[in-house]
């Protein structure tokens, strides 16, 4: 945390200006018929609100209010390519892990008696469908998300609050806003994941391709209709366990790279 200074007139403008982006993305495809709109068509919508809501604001906040030290070190640091492929594994073990999670949210609410209401799933029919949503839905969405929720935002907490409720508040706000009650919990650990992914390694490049390759897992799962038995789960969660113990296991011995 560092000492907290007054709103200068810049801060304020662009404090402001993003807020206005993220008004802006929250209401504009209501402002939309969907109604037989192709599915390329609503990539691109989901795709320009995504840029809207997080992309265009963290960018707003980051020139108002710069970044720490730290965060500039890791937004340019290229990863290894070791490091590029542990995370790659990582994010698809990952996609069966979520689902495990999620079904189990799904058990214990059912149990409560709360009505839960699961959104559309999007899932492409042919391979154009697919390279679409890969671009869209899985590239810029995971930039625009990483910008906002690992950097801009952290940015703006960590002004005020110490590094443990920076990433607590800021995870919180990542998976409460994908506005999913079943995905939740999956999205809160995916964001400590990636905090502590940056902590480590020091580049938050290595989370922008977590997050594009678990969006790309997913959409490939929903495109080949793939049902995940238990036993591909019980084999996804050991190759998760084990391919993100080997990218962190160096920790004790490197600089710490808090992207906070």
């Amino acid at each position: 945390m560092e000492e907290f200074t007054p709103l200068t007139k810049h801060r304020t403008i662009h404090l402001a200006l993003a807020v206005v982006c993220i008004i802006a993305g929250w209401f504009f495809p209501r402002l939309i018929n969907l109604q037989g709109v192709s599915f390329a068509l609503l990539c691109l919508i989901s795709a320009l609100q995504t840029l809207l809501m997080f992309g265009m604001p963290a960018l707003l906040l980051i020139r108002g209010f710069g970044l720490s030290e730290k965060q500039a070190e890791t937004l340019y640091k290229r990863p290894s390519s070791l490091h590029a492929g542990l995370i790659m594994i990582s994010a698809v073990a990952y996609t069966l892990v979520g689902s495990l999670l999620g079904a189990l949210a799904h058990n214990f609410l059912d149990s409560l008696g709360v009505d839960i209401s699961m959104p559309a799933a999007i899932v492409p029919k042919t391979l154009m469908d697919m390279l679409i949503a890969t671009i869209t839905i899985g590239l810029i969405t995971a930039f625009s998300e990483e910008l906002m929720f690992r950097m801009a935002l952290p940015r703006l907490l960590g002004m005020k609050l110490g590094t443990g409720w920076t990433i607590a508040l800021a995870s919180l706000a990542f998976a409460a806003l994908h506005l999913n009650l079943i995905a939740f919990v999956p999205l809160l650990f995916f964001s400590f994941i990636l905090f502590r992914v940056i902590h480590v390694r020091g580049s938050f490049l290595l989370a922008v391709i977590f997050h594009a390759m678990y969006n790309f897992s997913i959409l490939m799962m929903n495109y080949a209709d793939a049902q995940p038995t238990l036993g591909m789960i019980g084999i996804s969660l050991i190759v998760f366990i084990v391919s993100t113990r080997l990218l962190l296991r160096e920790e004790r011995h490197e600089t710490d790279h808090s992207g906070v």
